[in-house]
Formats: C-alpha cells, sequence, structure tokens
C-alpha cells in the first residue's frame, strides 16, 4: 500500500510506464501456467527424479511423507498424480537442503 491506502496494483500505469508492459497484458486475468507433466518426455525425468528423490527408507525415516503414496503416484500418467508427485519432490528436496 502507498501512503494515504491507495493500494498499489499491478497494471496502473506508474507500473505500467516502469516494466513496459501493454495494457492488454496488464488487464487480463490471470492464467495458470503448467508443465505438460503428462507427456512421456517430462514423464519420464520426473520419474526418475521422484525415483531417486523420494527413496522409501529415507521417508519412512523423516517421516513427512508416507512412502505408499508415492507408489500410487509412480505408476500415474495422467496429470494429477504427476502434478502432486513433482510437488513431493520440490517439498523433498526443499528439506534436503534446509535441514
Amino acid at each position: 500500500k502507498f501512503r494515504g491506502g491507495r493500494t498499489n496494483t499491478f497494471g496502473d500505469n506508474s507500473q505500467q510506464d516502469i516494466f513496459l508492459l501493454l495494457s492488454p497484458n496488464t488487464q487480463r486475468p490471470k492464467q495458470p501456467f503448467y508443465l505438460p507433466l503428462e507427456h512421456p518426455s517430462w514423464r519420464e525425468p520426473l520419474l526418475q527424479l521422484a525415483r531417486e528423490t523420494l527413496d522409501p527408507d529415507r521417508l519412512e525415516q523423516q517421516g513427512w511423507i508416507r512412502p505408499a503414496i508415492i507408489k500410487s503416484f509412480l505408476k500415474g500418467t495422467s496429470f494429477l498424480p504427476l502434478k502432486k508427485l513433482a510437488a513431493l519432490i520440490i517439498l523433498q528436496l526443499w528439506r534436503e537442503a534446509a535441514f
């Protein structure tokens, strides 16, 4: 917020000038970005990384993630289970880096 209670919103004129963004880009609704995890060119590397990162013995010892759930996600070929698997990989990598 700016002084005087005015809210700083992305896409107002001052920010448009600063970031050189065109109005159609700043005034449109949010659009999600997804990686095509179900496509084989993405799925195979993701599954390999999951097998390396989400070792069941290590997960059991840490107690953060139940290894049984990982097995079901590793069998997934559709977007949602693979998205969940990617989120768990990120959580595990963050945990290893942070602790």
